[in-house]
C-alpha cells in the first residue's frame, strides 16, 4: 500500500501529507476512494492552494486511469532542431576595375565526388525517442492547460458580484452623507 506521503511526494505536494493524515487519509487507496465532492471538501478543509488543488485532482484522475507511477516522467525540454550547415563559398575575386569575376581556381577544400555520411540507425532511433518524449510532453502540457482553463470557467463569481453590490451600497450611503449640508450633519451628530 502506498502511503499518502509517498503519493504526494511524487507531485511535490508533500507539505500537505500531515494534514491528510490528520484528516484520516493515510494511503493513496483511501485518497482514490474519495468522490469528487469529498476530495474537494477535504482539500478546502486543509487549506490547499488553488493551483495545488488542480494538481492533486489531475494526479487523482491520472492515477485512477493509469495506476500509480512512483517515478513520473520528468518534464521534457524541447530541443530545437540544429540549423543545417552551409558550405563556405570562396570569396569573389575582383579585377583591377573593382568588378567581380569568376574565381579562377575552384576551392580545394571540398572534393566534388564526396558521398553523404551513412545514416547511423542508433542515432536516428535516439532522435526519434527524443522527439516522441517531447511530443508527449507537449500533449501533457496541453491537457494541463485545458484542465486549468476548464477550472477557471467553473469559478463561481456570484459571491464576488454580491460583495461588489454591497460595496456600491456602502459607497452610495457615504456619498449621500457627505453631500448633506453641514447643518443637517450637526443635527445628526447631536442626536
Amino acid at each position: 500500500m502506498v502511503s499518502i506521503q509517498t503519493a504526494l511526494e511524487t507531485i511535490n505536494l508533500e507539505k500537505y501529507a500531515e494534514s491528510f493524515n490528520n484528516s484520516g487519509i493515510t494511503s493513496l487507496d483511501e485518497l482514490l476512494a474519495l468522490s469528487v465532492d469529498q476530495l474537494t471538501t477535504l482539500m478546502n478543509g486543509i487549506g490547499m492552494l488553488k493551483g495545488h488543488t488542480f494538481k492533486l485532482k489531475k494526479f487523482v484522475d491520472d492515477t485512477r486511469q493509469r495506476g500509480f507511477n512512483p517515478n513520473p516522467p520528468a518534464p521534457t525540454t524541447i530541443i530545437p532542431p540544429q540549423p543545417a550547415q552551409v558550405a563556405a563559398k570562396d570569396p569573389p575575386v575582383f579585377n583591377g576595375n573593382g568588378q567581380a569575376q569568376a574565381n579562377p581556381s575552384p576551392s580545394k577544400s571540398a572534393p566534388k565526388n564526396e558521398t553523404p555520411e551513412a545514416i547511423n540507425p542508433s542515432l536516428l532511433s535516439n532522435q526519434m525517442d527524443s522527439l516522441t518524449k517531447q511530443l508527449n510532453g507537449i500533449v501533457t502540457l496541453q491537457d494541463q492547460v485545458s484542465n486549468t482553463l476548464k477550472a477557471i470557467m467553473e469559478v463561481d463569481l456570484s459571491k464576488y458580484k454580491q460583495a461588489i453590490e454591497e460595496m456600491e451600497q456602502i459607497q452610495a450611503s457615504i456619498k449621500a452623507h457627505l453631500e448633506k449640508p453641514e447643518v443637517e450633519k450637526d443635527v445628526e451628530m447631536q442626536a
